[in-house]
């Protein structure tokens, strides 16, 4: 369990109320339809947590293998472009067309083998996703509980917000006990852009880095 609890606190430090993925204004559909669609997000974001497990429990895969399905998961299931451009932030505008696609390419490369890594550490626990409940527009909230086999009265409290694109659903935050994993990486992101005067490529320097294994931060 305390791998589990280690490998959700990674992935943010304490969210900030008024920093937060853009909301949708608020939705003019039908009751019905709205709660229709939130019990798709709801099994939406089950089935995450079941691929998650399987992949894991799978004794047949070694970590290559493991590590490449779970890159699929992340990226079928995560709208990697939308929590790019969040973390980025107001610098996302003045970057020029070539460090906006680089960074991007970064960005992917980067989040998807850090949450490979780290759900490798998730030791089994059942996941719930529990209830699902529209904010805004396009955005859910679906609010999830992870099993303490050490404490069974106290799950770990893990929030997914999810936004419907359409023709598709995409993570785009995940709070752990109110911790953002979006609100982290936008708060280190942009600390680096302000320790160099408001400049961007030393930034895509740090992401090359750390991909390579050599950032030292």
């Amino acid at each position: 369990m305390k791998k589990l609890v280690l490998l959700l606190a990674l992935f943010a430090l304490p969210a900030v109320a008024e920093e937060t993925i853009g909301a949708e204004p608020a939705s003019l559909v039908s009751a019905g339809a709205e709660a229709s669609q939130a019990a798709k997000v709801q099994s939406f974001i089950q089935k995450l947590g079941d691929q998650v497990v399987a992949i894991l429990g799978d004794k047949s895969l070694d970590e290559a293998g493991r590590n490449e399905k779970l890159r699929r998961v992340m990226r079928d299931t995560f709208d990697l472009p939308t929590i790019g451009k969040f973390v980025l932030g107001r610098s996302w505008q003045t970057a020029t067309p070539d460090q906006q696609k680089e960074y991007m390419r970064l960005f992917d490369k980067l989040v998807i083998s850090i949450y490979s890594e780290r759900f490798a550490l998730y030791s089994g626990e059942k996941m719930t996703a529990k209830t699902s409940t529209p904010q805004g527009k396009r955005d859910f909230l679906v609010i999830s509980e992870i099993a303490n086999p050490k404490n069974p009265n106290k799950p770990v409290k893990v929030d997914w917000r999810v936004r419907d694109f359409g023709s598709r659903l995409g993570v785009i935050d995940v709070v752990v006990e109110g911790v953002s994993m979006s609100v982290t990486q936008r708060q280190e992101y942009q600390s680096v852009i302000q320790r160099n005067a408001g400049a961007i490529q030393p930034l895509l320097d740090l992401m090359k880095n750390r991909l390579e294994g050599k950032a030292t931060d």
